[in-house]
């Protein structure tokens, strides 16, 4: 198994890095993509699907 280099969770999140910390706003767009990568687990592209699973895997750590 390879090592995967863990992604900027602002760009995953799709977050402004500079903008002041708003708690309510990361945790409505971690929920949001939550529910977005998850629908995508199903997706018939392999691409897609293996995406979106390692994206859920990085969860707990972009909660930390």
């Amino acid at each position: 198994m390879s090592t995967t280099e863990r992604p900027n969770f602002f760009i995953l999140l799709e977050l402004d890095p500079d903008a002041p910390w708003n708690q309510a706003d990361f945790e409505i767009r971690l929920k949001e993509k939550r529910y977005q990568w998850a629908r995508e687990t199903n997706s018939p592209n392999k691409d897609v699907k293996n995406a979106a699973s390692k994206n859920l895997g990085w969860v707990k750590e972009i909660k930390d």
